[in-house]
């Protein structure tokens, strides 16, 4: 069942930045399917490559920090 929910959360990670295309696991012919269409169509591969690049800006180790840091720091001025 969590594994389900991290497939699931991946996925919508991946859908929501356009940065590429889910397959089935375990289906290679799924997988195939969907390499092959990013080999092909030059404007979704594109495509995902830009989501990628969103993707790992938003998802940047140290853009987290500061996010939390900010989030912290809130935190601790509202109860003084």
């Amino acid at each position: 069942e969590n594994v389900e929910k991290i497939e699931e959360f991946y996925k919508d990670i991946i859908k929501e930045y356009g940065a590429g295309l889910c397959f089935e696991p375990e289906d290679e012919e799924d997988f195939v399917a969907k390499l092959s269409m990013l080999l092909t169509d030059e404007a979704l591969y594109l495509s995902c490559k830009e989501g990628c690049r969103r993707l790992s800006k938003d998802f940047d180790r140290k853009n987290l920090a500061c996010k939390m840091l900010v989030v912290i720091e809130k935190l601790l001025d509202s109860n003084n």
